[in-house]
């Protein structure tokens, strides 16, 4: 057990304490305990402190409440499953070539997820694991739609895609009041297999949200992600990968759209491990009022692992002289035949064409949000369902018309 619990935890650290003794204490909770909940003194949250945010204790959230909204996918046909309060639940028949099950929690942590200390936690706390079973091309979209009530709530799912699988797998994050949700997601990705992983998240004021997706790919796999954030208290999406095998890729867009004093951090780490492998991202950010969006994105390049093609981008647009933009991109490379780069920009709108397009009859209001749209635009580009795509840019709108 860790002298920062021992000694001097928070009331929420003390309140997991207790909750885990009265549990049984696991291994899963040790590792957390080495830590505590993350921190500003942390190099990898100096930006999103998680023990900040949480300093007063909070029950676990109830379960069994009901979904009363409707889901902003349900015109996309998916088949949904239900994570309220850390409890899952979904009716009717899985689709073809895919297998879903509870289990009883206790697996030991993958490789990429067994230091982070909220994954150990979601490990620790989860009642079940959501087993996810891939075994073809599965066409209509698995919804995993994640919805917090007032309290702390956790969930633990793996993912498994076998060689030659594909999937789309669609990603809500929904809460109200104040809440703690914390999620751990585990997938292992096989040879030539194909996931693609859509986000919208879309926290309360008062809400505090972090989700760990940590995934292995093998030989030509291929992981695509899109991701739209809308923020909260404080929210952590991020993404471990392990491109394991030769010609395995991986592509990220996402975007964060921030007003208030609502705050989102994106963070992704990946590991290039094997010859022949491809990443590309982009992440933009439209910040106003006192809004903080972070990003943080590595790329590891393995000893061997020749022939690696990387490139990384975020850009951020302030809209405000006190919204806030921290970016951190880093590359680690131990390998010499590769192509990798980086970059960071931030800036404000541009007045000049702010002034071209109200000179061409359009209020300032209208103007600002087709620059701000403008900006955002290529993050939903290229996306294989449309019809995923547009449930996300209608949020973005419907952000446009009050925020712009």
């Amino acid at each position: 057990m860790s002298q920062t619990l021992l000694i001097n935890p928070t009331a929420m650290e003390a309140g997991l304490l207790a909750s885990a003794e009265a549990r049984g204490r696991s291994p899963a909770f040790d590792a957390f305990a080495k830590i505590g909940l993350p921190h500003r003194r942390l190099e990898a949250w100096k930006w999103t402190d998680v023990r900040g945010a949480m300093r007063a204790a909070l029950p676990e959230a109830a379960s069994g409440a009901e979904v009363i909204a409707p889901s902003s996918f349900s015109a996309v046909d998916a088949f949904e499953i239900t994570v309220m309060n850390g409890a899952a639940e979904w009716s009717g028949a899985p689709p073809q070539g895919v297998a879903v099950e509870l289990a009883k929690s206790g697996e030991a942590l993958s490789p990429l997820a067994a230091d982070h200390p909220l994954g150990s936690l979601a490990a620790a706390f989860a009642n079940n694991t959501l087993n996810i079973s891939i075994t073809g091309g599965v066409a209509r979209p698995i919804h995993l739609r994640r919805i917090a009530g007032a309290g702390a709530s956790y969930s633990r799912v793996r993912i498994k895609l076998a060689d030659g699988a594909s999937a789309t797998l669609i990603e809500s994050f929904d809460g109200a009041g104040a809440y703690f949700a914390n999620s751990l997601t585990e997938a292992a990705i096989g040879a030539n297999a194909k996931l693609t992983r859509d986000i919208l998240q879309d926290g309360s004021d008062d809400g505090v949200e972090t989700a760990l997706f940590a995934a292995s790919l093998g030989a030509g796999a291929a992981f695509h992600q899109t991701a739209l954030l809308l923020g909260g208290k404080l929210i952590r999406m991020e993404t471990r990968l392990a491109l394991e095998g030769a010609g395995a890729s991986a592509d990220f867009k996402s975007a964060s759209i921030l007003s208030g004093a609502r705050h989102a951090d994106l963070t992704t780490h990946i590991a290039h491990q094997s010859t022949g492998c491809a990443t590309r991202q982009i992440h933009k950010s439209a910040l106003r009022d006192r809004a903080r969006g972070v990003f943080q994105g590595k790329f590891l390049v393995a000893r061997g692992a020749q022939k690696t093609d990387a490139e990384m981008q975020a850009k951020a647009l302030l809209l405000s002289d006190t919204a806030e933009a921290n970016h951190k991109p880093e590359l680690e490379i131990y390998a010499d035949d590769v192509q990798c780069a980086h970059g960071s920009t931030a800036g404000a709108i541009d007045e000049e064409a702010l002034f071209y397009m109200r000179q061409r009859g359009l209020d300032e209001h209208q103007a600002r949000a087709l620059l701000i749209e403008a900006f955002l635009a290529d993050v939903f580009d290229g996306a294989e369902r449309i019809n995923i795509a547009e449930v996300m840019r209608q949020r973005m709108h419907a952000w446009l018309e009050k925020a712009a």
